[in-house]
């Protein structure tokens, strides 16, 4: 996990395997606006809403 600017980040992957789906599932639910990702460095990363 990455912290930026107070924010934690998970990877695509990490998150993935935290909820239980597949990076695919994550790629959608991103494309469909049910999850907010980053784009941080080249790796696309979902953060923490706490």
């Amino acid at each position: 996990m990455k912290i930026t600017e107070g924010k934690r980040y998970v990877s695509t992957g990490e998150a993935a395997k935290l909820l239980g789906v597949t990076t695919w599932t994550m790629i959608n639910w991103d494309k469909s606006g049910k999850l907010a990702a980053d784009i941080i460095e080249i790796i696309t990363v979902f953060s923490a809403r706490l």
